[in-house]
């Protein structure tokens, strides 16, 4: 992707460089000129916006097809009038990344306790590894039949709003854990329609484990 063309009214992943923590914020791009500059919506976290101030420098975030794509910017002004907006500095450079079928990540030594919401089941579940396309879960339930459709909810503070994972279950294997000595059940599912704030979680856990492995 050499030049922007995304259609107004697209959220924007926004990660804030100038926090003293990894944060991050969404934004709806209402305008654009080409090579000067983009126009949105103030950023927000959690229904709360977010405090800003020119100069700030951001990572901007979005998926498009099968990819993801990054570029870094800058808040040019900050406007009130004749709405609430911002202008960013244009891109100068799209990055983008072709979301695949690897970098899976076994995070079973720094388990992710889950909450999984389907029309049966209401509780937590454990996640054993993760890739951009699935993952495995461990539970002590049957989460379901095959086929049938999950949502993963994160409630992370770093983030916007909660963390909505759309997965479908693939396939299910029961067995006697040996700690505990319980039936214990295993599920591999396949992740699909994730929004941009979705993917950017994914990559940012696979990264933070790939690095803790490496400590």
């Amino acid at each position: 992707m050499t030049e922007f063309n995304l259609p107004i009214g697209t959220e924007l992943f926004i990660e804030h460089l100038d926090s003293e923590g990894q944060e991050y914020s969404c934004v709806v791009l209402i305008g654009f000129l080409h090579a000067q500059s983009l126009i949105v919506t103030l950023p927000k976290r959690q229904d709360h916006v977010v405090q800003i101030d020119r100069g700030d420098e951001l990572i901007v975030r979005f998926s498009k097809a099968d990819s993801m794509y990054a570029f870094s910017t800058k808040i040019m002004e900050i406007s009130q009038a004749p709405y609430p907006h911002i202008h960013l500095t244009y891109p100068e450079n799209i990055q983008a990344k072709l979301l695949r079928r690897g970098n899976r990540i076994d995070v079973a030594k720094h388990a992710l306790q889950l909450k999984i919401r389907n029309s049966d089941f209401d509780g937590a579940v454990t996640i054993a590894d993760i890739s951009e396309h699935g993952a495995k879960l461990i539970s002590d339930n049957n989460l379901g039949q095959l086929e049938e459709k999950l949502t993963i909810e994160l409630d992370l503070p770093q983030y916007p709003e909660k963390v909505e994972l759309n997965c479908k279950i693939c396939h299910t294997q029961s067995y006697i854990d040996e700690d505990s000595n319980k039936q214990t059940y295993c599920h591999g599912i396949e992740f699909f329609e994730l929004n941009t704030m979705a993917l950017s979680f994914i990559n940012s856990f696979i990264h933070e484990n790939i690095e803790r492995v490496k400590e």
